[in-house]
């Protein structure tokens, strides 16, 4: 087979299911599923919510430590007794991983803006805030 044909072959073996799972359950027939387990969207949205907000966690976290980062490369830049080329280049990192740490939090609090407007459309509660997962 070609490599257009197993592509397209993938590509309906992955969209399949999931036009045909929400056409059953809306008709009433149970979900199937190999754990026994229906889910509704509401719960899918749920469980959506619980892996974001521990990904966004993690993200701030790691924002705070490249921040920290960014700074210290600011300042090790601009005390260091060495070649203004040096200095120059030092300096533009850091100022280049902030710029880059702004951009990922802006993102962050995007994909959470996103989440909790499609949340609250299908009917879940979802905080903006991540204080409790």
């Amino acid at each position: 087979m070609s490599n257009r044909t197993v592509k397209i072959l993938h590509l309906i073996a992955w969209t399949v299911p999931f036009l045909i799972v929400p056409v059953f359950h809306a008709a009433g027939a149970p979900s199937p599923s190999p754990l026994g387990i229906s889910l509704t969207y509401v719960d899918v949205i749920n469980i959506l919510n619980g892996l974001v907000c521990w990904a966004m966690r993690i993200g701030v976290l790691l924002a705070v430590i490249f921040w920290v980062f960014g700074g210290i490369q600011i300042m090790a830049g601009s005390t260091l007794s060495i070649g203004k080329g040096e200095k120059k280049n030092s300096i533009s990192a850091g100022k280049s991983t902030l710029t880059q740490v702004l951009i990922g939090l802006v993102v962050i609090l995007l994909v959470s803006a996103i989440l909790h407007l499609v949340a609250n459309t299908v009917g879940s509660s979802y905080s903006i805030i991540p204080l409790v997962c």
